[in-house]
């Protein structure tokens, strides 16, 4: 046999190995042989790939141990990224079931080549479109098996393909995994204090979120925000959660607080602003969730308030302004309603949430009673800065 095995030219090669791969698995262990050592050949296996379509061949390989590499840590070989494909091209589609079990055997722990050739291949293949059932499942179960640092692009692929055959529930699945915030911890300087000859070294938390400013945006503005009547609760609790996040990690860092925060520093206003022409990926995180605020204020009052009075009482100033900024969209409420809204849930004198509310209560003031904009005049003058010097204590 092994003198067989030497002979073997490549046209040999590939007329045996095309011959067997075209049928079932075989079941004699000769012809198991031919195929295990064309599996341990980059060229050969190519002949394999080029060949075999039975399902049972995912099955068998598996369990002769040729598809470990792709459900591992280590480099993969080239003959692993062609099965890797292989398995990406031909079963992704009417056998998913049977790939479905080779990866649960897996515990869903693929390989990050592997995960990304599968979403590639799902995503970008247009000469047979998935079912809807059939790609919601296989985005399921790539967003449950993400990779460390694994590339936005397949993420947002994804998300352009649940676009375009209308999977509203996927793309918000989508949506929210680009939406996570990365932690990542760098070192720092801080400034010398006096006496000091240097600056002291410390370390800063940095929050890059998973997709980019356009890949979200794309998405936001293509997929969801045409959608918004249909997500709009669904996708501000999303949001609201991601930015909760991003806060407590800073907070735990000692780079937030709820007088300050750098998210919220550096958003002039949560109405488009010409001081914010430069987006970064968080700021289409709070274009959605004043938008969905705005929306919910406008057709479902007892919804925008539950949320707004959850907002109102939030730690991250940034959800305490997006609050303060759905007030002018309620529906539910008078002029005076919002007003006393504004003294009961914020008060005026909120530092960080300052932009919004100035420009709400410069909305609603005009349209209140007489009575409502005194008791606001009045709220105004009672207002004591907590330093002793007397020419600071008086706001106005």
């Amino acid at each position: 046999l092994l003198a067989v095995t030497v002979r073997r030219s490549v046209l040999d090669w590939q007329r045996e190995v095309t011959e067997l791969a075209t049928k079932p698995p075989p079941l004699n262990e000769e012809e198991a042989d031919i195929i295990e050592d064309a599996l341990k050949n980059p060229s050969t296996t190519r002949f394999f790939k080029n060949a075999a379509r039975s399902p049972e061949w995912i099955t068998w390989l598996d369990k002769r141990k040729h598809l470990e590499p792709l459900f591992g840590d280590g480099e993969l070989k080239e003959r692993d990224s062609i099965l890797a494909w292989w398995l990406a091209e031909y079963y992704t589609g009417d056998y998913s079931d049977e790939l479905f079990v080779v990866i649960a055997n897996h515990a869903m722990r693929l390989h990050p080549v592997f995960w990304w050739t599968l979403g590639r291949q799902i995503a970008l293949e247009e000469s047979e479109s998935l079912e809807k059932e059939t790609l919601a499942r296989w985005i399921s179960m790539l967003l449950a098996s993400i990779p460390p640092r694994a590339d936005q692009h397949v993420l947002f692929w994804l998300g352009e393909r649940c676009i375009k055959q209308g999977l509203l529930e996927s793309l918000l699945e989508v949506f929210d995994a680009m939406a996570e915030s990365r932690f990542v911890l760098k070192p720092g300087f801080s400034l010398p204090d006096d006496g000091e000859e240097y600056r002291s070294a410390r370390i800063e938390a940095e929050l890059p979120l998973v997709g980019e400013q356009y890949t979200l945006n794309e998405l936001w503005e293509k997929g969801l925000m045409p959608r918004l009547g249909d997500v709009a609760e669904a996708l501000l609790g999303r949001v609201v959660r991601r930015l909760e996040e991003r806060y407590r990690v800073l907070h735990c860092w000692r780079q937030a607080s709820p007088d300050w925060d750098a998210t919220s520093w550096r958003r002039s206003a949560i109405e488009p602003h010409e001081q914010d022409e430069y987006p970064e990926a968080v700021d289409v995180l709070i274009d959605c969730a004043r938008n969905c605020l705005e929306w919910l204020a406008s057709n479902h009052g007892r919804v925008a308030a539950r949320w707004c009075d959850q907002l109102a009482g939030s730690d991250p100033p940034l959800l305490r302004r997006l609050s303060v900024h759905a007030l002018s969209f309620r529906a539910d409420l008078t002029a005076d309603e919002k007003l006393d809204w504004l003294l009961m849930h914020i008060g005026l004198h909120d530092s960080p949430v300052q932009h919004e509310l100035f420009r709400t209560a410069k909305l609603t003031y005009p349209d209140a009673s007489l009575e409502q904009r005194t008791a606001v005049v009045q709220a105004v003058k009672a207002y004591r800065w907590s330093d002793d010097k007397e020419e600071d204590k008086e706001l106005l």
